[in-house]
């Protein structure tokens, strides 16, 4: 199994908001690092993590306002 592979495997996990909730993109970024310290979204031609969760269709990454004067957040829902 390609790490890639277990990376989308194990993102539910690292969500950690759990299976069909949305998550803030940062948490789950840092969550992924530990999971898989190596991995690298660069390594597989994109530079941001939400490029590839957007290139995912079990993943749904959105852009949100967390309140007036606030600047928007991306979440993740898998």
């Amino acid at each position: 199994m390609s790490a890639l592979s277990r990376t989308y495997r194990d993102l539910p996990t690292s969500l950690s908001a759990g299976r069909r909730r949305l998550a803030h993109l940062g948490a789950a970024g840092s969550n992924l690092s530990r999971l898989a310290s190596d991995f690298d979204t660069r390594s597989r031609g994109l530079s941001k993590l939400t490029e590839l969760l957007k290139a995912h269709p079990g993943y749904d990454v959105q852009s949100r306002s967390p309140g007036d004067g606030k600047p928007k957040v991306s979440v993740v829902r898998s």
